[in-house]
């Protein structure tokens, strides 16, 4: 599963926005652990490109389905950083 939130916050008294990206793994035995978090500028397909590969990088494998909002750029980030794994809504 991949997700994104949008906290809002203050750097002294500037009023900042940026995006939290989560990925979740599920196990065949149905357990889940987070495998990523990052905090990025805007949601958009060259930051989820970033994540992702970032996840590839750091070991991640196997992946067979990711589950996430219908977000363009997201859904073509899967396409190309994690070749061979499906992605529903």
């Amino acid at each position: 599963m991949a997700d994104s939130a949008r906290p809002v916050g203050l750097n002294g008294e500037t009023q900042i926005s940026n995006n939290i990206v989560t990925a979740v793994a599920c196990s065949g035995s149905a357990r889940r652990r987070v495998v990523g978090v990052e905090c990025i500028d805007t949601e958009s397909y060259l930051s989820w490109r970033g994540f992702l590969l970032s996840l590839r990088e750091r070991g991640l494998s196997g992946v067979r389905l990711v589950t996430s909002d219908a977000h363009e750029g997201l859904v073509r980030a899967v396409r190309e950083a994690l070749p061979g794994a499906a992605w529903q809504r």
